[in-house]
């Protein structure tokens, strides 16, 4: 027999689920759940000390709720659940990524005195504003997989997508059912990258398209909030970049001046890309940057730097102390990071010996979902 409780949701999680305490006094995270709701909750599992529930009943729905636009939004099988945070008001969301910030900021000791910690900054588009992503299909549906499940959630349309990629998806579920695009056992299903230099003639499956910042708005404020960071720096001493892709940011170093340009990517096909930019000073190192045993290939005299940049994927650069540890001269660290928590465990020894925080800047990358992008600076004490 399911247990029942009510309650009122008092937070929101690092993952964006609803936090709810229960008589016992155990807490439990609720999915499509917002802080000031108020009703009936069904548990769903218990863990030691916390569990997950799901909405019974709203009694008293949040006065910062709203209904959401996209109709395939749900925490059922067979719905999406990648836009959790638009049943919220878009103020209320970036209040709480402000939150989120603060919280882990103050938890993992990263403050100074006089460290910046600077507002959110909003998307002017909270859809139509994804350049690319990853379709899912079987051959019979199209979509996103729901959360939890293996179970395609076939979608009619995605609001969050540029109009280039939502009139792409409206003609790849033209070609359904599809016996081509049906998986070879033991995969479930077939992958579909998009991106708006992609149409459906030149659909390919299985095919990973080049990783480029999904949100064209937003990636144009961090560039341009990295050329401000970089006026007063010294372009005669080498830079390090460090995950540079295919040279998206290291643009910006280039037309700011700076002489000589380290770049490296563990992509082989993403440095090649980047050398045929022709950029002056840019030179580019395919490395995988996990390994510290490469990390011997770049030139000895990058040692001189006197500043590092790194955009790392989700995972972070947890051997960024490490690495650290080979430049004598260095000044400034420019990190940019789509994962807060693994930012956060990335700089914390740098910050516990001779670095300070000296600003960050969360940027909502992806409106009507938990994520947060923070860009920051750490300067040397």
């Amino acid at each position: 027999m399911q247990e029942i409780f009510k309650g009122r949701i008092r937070d929101i999680s690092s993952e964006g689920h609803g936090v709810v305490d229960h008589p016992s006094g155990m807490v439990f995270f609720v999915r499509g759940a917002w802080p000031g709701d108020e009703g009936e909750f069904v548990v769903e599992s218990r863990q030691k000390k916390y569990g997950s529930a799901r909405i019974a009943q709203l009694t008293v729905p949040s006065p910062d709720r709203q209904e959401p636009v996209c109709p395939h939004l749900g925490w059922q099988e067979g719905r999406c659940g990648g836009c959790s945070w638009m049943i919220a008001k878009y103020e209320s969301q970036l209040f709480n990524k402000q939150k989120r910030i603060q919280y882990l900021l103050e938890k993992n000791q990263l403050l100074s005195e006089d460290t910046k910690v600077l507002p959110i900054q909003k998307s002017h588009n909270t859809v139509g504003y994804r350049n690319r992503a990853q379709i899912k299909t079987n051959g019979k549906s199209l979509g996103y997989v729901s959360a939890g499940t293996k179970v395609i959630a076939d979608v009619q349309d995605c609001l969050i997508l540029t109009d280039k990629n939502r009139e792409t998806l409206k003609k790849l579920r033209a070609l359904l059912p599809n016996q081509q695009w049906q998986p070879k056992p033991p995969y479930l299903w077939n992958y579909i990258d998009l991106d708006e230099s992609v149409d459906v003639t030149s659909i390919v499956l299985n095919q990973r398209r080049e990783f480029r910042q999904a949100n064209d708005e937003q990636n144009q404020f961090m560039k341009t909030w990295l050329q401000q960071k970089l006026c007063n720096e010294n372009k005669k001493t080498p830079v390090v970049e460090l995950f540079a892709g295919s040279g998206n940011f290291t643009r910006v170093f280039v037309e700011e001046g700076f002489s000589t340009i380290y770049s490296a990517e563990m992509d082989q096909l993403a440095v090649q890309k980047l050398q045929t930019q022709g950029w002056h000073g840019v030179r580019g190192f395919a490395l995988d940057l996990y390994n510290p045993a490469q990390w011997v290939q770049m030139p000895v005299n990058v040692k001189t730097a006197e500043l590092l940049f790194l955009d790392p994927p989700r995972e972070g650069f947890n051997l960024l102390e490490k690495y650290v540890e080979n430049f004598s001269r260095l000044k400034k660290i420019i990190y940019v990071s789509c994962e807060p928590f693994q930012w956060a465990q990335n700089i914390r020894g740098l910050i516990q010996r001779d670095w300070r925080l000296s600003e960050v800047l969360p940027v909502d990358q992806f409106p009507n979902t938990p994520h947060v992008e923070l860009v920051s600076v750490l300067v040397k004490k």
